[in-house]
């Protein structure tokens, strides 16, 4: 079972793809890549999907300004804490669907520096970060983005989002009541797109009742009482005798 790799000797150059070159790597927890070059990169999809237990990355060395695809570029890598993606520029970049699917561990993730102006697939972008507490997305445009499909999917702990004036999520907002900044309220649906603003949720989804459910009937116990000659009078309805059952006695 393959749990470390040593790649120093690599010369990347020259590579324009890293696609898959790691997916399944299930076992895999010391990656040291930091001498690659990637200049001349244009895929890195599927770069290191499924490398669970791949627990640090270091990709400060990585020049990311001819890639176009990061689509499941880290989907599945559940044991990542952190993820420092400062150097990396997007600019390029078309598709960045499932990037960080089932990243499960990962309680932070700055995106401040991300240029989405050309991606048109954020498609289940962040399903599955259950740790994942807030999201800057101000710096997103979404001008172009055609599929958002699940972007925030079983993000359970994401309690706060912020947005910037091109940033816009559609019907993809997740559900529950959310606060901005001057205090208003707002459901999912009728969150303010086009305005720079940071929403925290100050209540989960609205309660939805039960469909069709059949009443049941109720019944009530008298536990106590000392009424005597106690005439009742029903001014409802009539009931049918499936409904209803009288009886005569004593109270």
């Amino acid at each position: 079972t393959l749990t470390s790799l040593d790649l120093s000797s690599f010369n990347t150059s020259n590579v324009t793809s890293f696609a898959w070159m790691f997916v399944g790597c299930k076992s895999l927890k010391l990656l040291d890549i930091s001498s690659f070059r990637t200049s001349k990169a244009t895929d890195m999809g599927w770069m290191f999907d499924n490398c669970q237990s791949l627990a640090t990355l270091n990709l400060s060395s990585f020049d990311t300004a001819g890639v176009t695809s990061m689509n499941r570029m880290f989907d599945g890598c559940s044991a990542l804490t952190s993820l420092d993606l400062s150097s990396f520029n997007t600019g390029g970049v078309w598709d960045m669907g499932c990037m960080f699917r089932s990243c499960s561990l990962l309680s932070s993730l700055d995106l401040s520096s991300f240029d989405t102006s050309n991606v048109t697939d954020m498609g289940e972008m962040f399903e599955g970060c259950g740790a994942l507490a807030s999201l800057d997305l101000s710096s997103f445009n979404t001008s172009n983005v055609e599929n958002m499909k699940n972007i925030f999917k079983n993000c359970i702990s994401l309690n706060q989002i912020t947005l910037g004036a091109n940033t816009k999520l559609d019907n993809e907002f997740p559900d529950g009541i959310w606060r901005n900044c001057t205090g208003r309220e707002f459901d999912a649906s009728s969150i303010l797109f086009g305005i720079a603003d940071t929403y925290t949720k100050v209540l989960p989804s609205p309660y939805v009742p039960p469909q069709n459910v059949t009443p049941q009937p109720a019944i009530y116990t008298l536990t106590s009482a000392s009424l005597k000659n106690v005439t009742l009078k029903y001014t409802g309805k009539p009931l049918k005798p499936s409904v209803a059952v009288v009886k005569a006695g004593n109270i």
